[in-house]
């Protein structure tokens, strides 16, 4: 074959290839699809003459993207609620809280810590403050007593002769000898639910007038802090001023 003639071909051969080349890339772009899923309007489906070249894309609203927790909070305990009577300290103290919301009146000295032990009743609960020596006897119907802690080694810790109800207990020790020693106790607050409780306190005491008579705070076991309004040396009122 003359060498014109087969430069002739093989342009003819160049020219059909890239025909052939541009028709199925127009035939692919043709088969591009997009639709939109009736029964999921927010679901974009991309669909090619390919099978294996099929994807999906799923738009989130920004309400389905977050999401508002509302934790249930529960109480702690069954003590009574505070009356709404103490508020946040409005003036600058010498002396600071030992917890938050701090009273409207500032502490008369610095907060105290003692070991301490406390122990559920059915009818109320004791604390023991090893710093103050002493035992105050908290009921129910909001009110408390300060006793003496008047028990050492050596003595008596339980009366044997005292059994207590199923699943109830005879306290003992200091909490023992207040309870069977003071029959008003006994009565108010029962057997008791369970064993002692050690535990750090703390407590402190207002600024006030007259001193014997001023307000103090206790941490309990839980960590809620006690306010104990005095009616007398020996007790009075108290409400929870902090949780």
């Amino acid at each position: 074959m003359p060498l014109q003639a087969r430069i002739i071909g093989l342009l003819a051969w160049i020219i059909i290839a890239v025909l052939c080349t541009a028709c199925r890339q127009n035939s692919r772009a043709e088969d591009v699809v997009h639709t939109r899923d009736p029964l999921a309007p927010d679901l974009i489906v991309i669909a090619t003459s390919t099978p294996t070249l099929q994807s999906t894309v799923t738009l989130e609203s920004p309400a389905e993207m977050t999401e508002e927790l509302s934790p249930n909070l529960t109480p702690t305990t069954d003590l009574p609620v505070n009356d709404g009577s103490l508020t946040p300290a409005s003036q600058p103290c010498s002396y600071d809280y030992f917890f938050e919301p701090s009273p409207d009146v500032c502490p008369s000295s610095a907060p105290q810590y003692s070991a301490a032990a406390e122990q559920p009743f059915e009818r109320g609960f004791m604390i023991w403050l090893e710093t103050a020596n002493e035992i105050i006897v908290f009921d129910w119907d909001g009110r408390w007593q300060r006793f003496e802690d008047t028990f050492v080694e050596g003595q008596q810790e339980n009366d044997p002769d005292l059994v207590a109800p199923a699943g109830l207990y005879q306290p003992v020790r200091g909490f023992g000898k207040v309870w069977r020693e003071n029959a008003q106790v006994k009565e108010q607050l029962g057997w008791a639910l369970g064993r002692e409780l050690g535990y750090e306190s703390a407590f402190q005491e207002q600024q006030d007038e007259v001193e014997e008579l001023t307000i103090s705070f206790i941490r309990a076991f839980n960590g809620q802090i006690l306010a104990l309004t005095p009616r007398s040396l020996q007790g009075g009122d108290w409400v929870i001023a902090a949780s």
